[in-house]
């Protein structure tokens, strides 16, 4: 029976292989050679309370100025203009979605609209269609009308780099109109 070269070979790489391992294995090291090192002592912890009045004034500047922050100033609380000021119930009532993008054909109009609450997911809301409790009443070029029962808010199509911008108008007297009407239909014997 003849063996071919290439298994002569892998066999005498194998037991090679293997009598370098069992060698391995019973290795020990020379504990003469070695010189091991002691251990560091120990340095004692600087504490809160201990801190000096450098470490003071330094923390103070970074709060001041934070570096990670453009411009180094530390954030601002926003201003309320005097329009918002006017009317703070139409902020409170539900959070407007931001307008992504548009794709216009019609009465098979959508919006491309993203929650507050979730904003790195996208929703594809027709015309028609309701999205955190507000329902779609018009989709434009630029913009898309949201509405509830009380409130109507105009949102835009943020451009890159712009915060999203919204309009809030109240129809509390609309309604209150409608239900004096029907109210009144009622009292005279007309069915609506």
């Amino acid at each position: 029976m003849r063996f071919s070269p290439a298994l002569l070979l892998s066999l005498v790489t194998l037991g090679a292989g293997g009598a370098t391992l069992a060698t391995g294995l019973n290795w020990q090291p020379d504990p003469g050679t070695v010189d091991v090192a002691s251990a560091p002592a120990p340095q004692p912890v600087k504490t809160a309370a201990a801190a000096s009045s450098g470490d003071t004034a330094l923390l103070q500047t970074l709060r001041d100025r934070p570096p990670f922050t453009p411009g180094r100033r530390p954030p601002q609380q926003p201003v309320l203009a005097l329009a918002d000021a006017a009317e703070p119930e139409a902020a409170t009532d539900l959070p407007v979605p931001t307008v992504r993008g548009i794709a216009l054909s019609g009465p098979g109009s959508i919006a491309i609209v993203a929650l507050e609450a979730e904003s790195h997911r996208l929703h594809r809301v027709p015309l028609g269609g309701e999205i955190g409790g507000w329902r779609v009443s018009a989709i434009q070029r630029e913009s898309v009308v949201f509405k509830t029962d009380t409130v109507e808010a105009k949102a835009y199509l943020g451009k890159p780099g712009e915060e999203p911008r919204v309009e809030t108008t109240r129809h509390d007297s609309e309604v209150a109109q409608k239900e004096d009407a029907d109210g009144a239909r009622l009292a005279n014997g007309q069915h609506m």
